[in-house]
């Protein structure tokens, strides 16, 4: 691999994540489609969580049902991902 290569390679994915942010500033979202862009961020993060999970246990199915209820009520990514891991914390000490 080349330096112009990896150059080329940092340019383009500089550019596929500059340009949504560019765009978005000059075109309207409906509110609904702006509404629902605010959930992608944390359905991403949960995500990475999730698929941590190699086999579904009482304890982890009690972390995932209580991270699901906080974020469904507060709509807040901490207080989810606080509350999956005390309920994992006791789950695990019991």
């Amino acid at each position: 691999m080349t330096w112009l290569f990896l150059g080329a390679l940092g340019l383009l994915g500089y550019l596929q994540r500059m340009l949504p942010w560019v765009l978005a500033e000059r075109v309207a979202l409906p509110p609904s489609l702006a509404a629902w862009l605010r959930y992608v961020a944390p359905a991403a993060f949960a995500t990475l969580l999730v698929t941590d999970v190699h086999r579904l246990t009482m304890a982890t199915g009690a972390a995932l049902a209580a991270a699901a209820l906080v974020s469904w009520r507060t709509r807040n990514l901490g207080l989810a991902v606080f509350a999956a891991l005390l309920v994992s914390l006791l789950g695990q000490s019991l």
